[in-house]
């Protein structure tokens, strides 16, 4: 039987992961890279002091390593993680050496009395701090708030895009609003003809102020001022929640992230995976 996460990592990648869970494994190091980062391993093994040995899903390597366990229920129960998972990640932390802190990661959320113990561990000295990653595949609901990119088109004396990544707004709520422009320093642009690609820094819309992501320039050459509002490339396919932090990843953001961190090898691969 394939989970959820099999089944939108087979309609990526066009091959499965030979073992069970390995998929939610694969997306969480690709989403780890891209989102927070952090350069990875999937897969890694840490032998404790007591000589025995761990596998460790996702490994962030910094001054002091980070571990990653991630599960994916969504194979037949959809349960919710429970308070004993981060107890036994927490507890080989007392054997492996250098260990700042620990994510765990979901498909299906997390109980009450984990995410209390979660919450607790980041102010209990005695323990490593452990946070708490909701990653899954979006639905509906997910795909209705909004992960827009604003192309601005500036027409004056050379027209260019400005590209920024706005998430919770849709594009009814931009419809007739008016577009403020800031430089890098805080200051309006009053006068397009004036303006400095290399200057703007931010856009107000609806009374809320949005970082310029990237700037690309337009071959173009025309007047006045022109907002066209459209979805980043492709469908959104992935929903990611850290603390208050969320983000939906298209399916070419998330191919792109997860070649991006795994060497396709023939070991990795099987036509048919043992858990179907």
């Amino acid at each position: 039987m394939r989970s959820e996460v099999d089944k939108l990592f087979y309609e990526l990648m066009e091959y499965s992961p030979k073992k069970k869970g390995a998929a939610l494994e694969i997306i969480t190091a690709a989403v780890f890279n891209t989102f927070f980062k952090e350069e990875v391993i999937h897969d890694e093994e840490l032998i404790g002091e007591s000589g025995a040995k761990y596998q460790i899903d996702v490994l962030i390597e910094k001054d002091e390593k980070v571990l990653v366990e991630v599960k994916d229920r969504t194979y037949n129960s959809n349960k919710k993680l429970e308070i004993g998972i981060l107890r036994e990640r927490e507890g080989a932390t007392l054997d492996l050496q250098n260990i700042s802190e620990i994510f765990v990661v979901s498909a299906t959320g997390f109980t009450s009395s984990a995410q209390k113990y979660a919450q607790g561990s980041l102010s209990n000295q005695r323990l490593k701090p452990i946070k708490l990653v909701d990653i899954r595949p979006s639905t509906e609901d997910d795909k209705e708030e909004k992960t827009a990119e604003f192309h601005l088109k500036i027409r004056g004396v050379k027209a260019f895009d400005l590209l920024l990544n706005v998430e919770g707004i849709s594009n009814d709520e931009i419809g007739g609003e008016q577009v403020i422009l800031y430089n890098t320093q805080g200051e309006e642009f009053d006068e397009f003809e004036n303006l400095c690609i290399s200057r703007v820094g931010y856009v107000k819309l609806n009374n809320r102020l949005y970082k310029v992501k990237s700037i690309k320039e337009g071959k173009d050459k025309d007047f006045g001022l022109e907002e066209i509002v459209s979805r980043p490339k492709g469908d959104p396919v992935l929903y990611l929640r850290y603390g208050e932090k969320e983000k939906l990843f298209t399916d070419a953001q998330l191919r792109e992230a997860i070649n991006n961190v795994l060497i396709k090898k023939e070991s990795h691969l099987i036509e048919t995976p043992n858990y179907l």
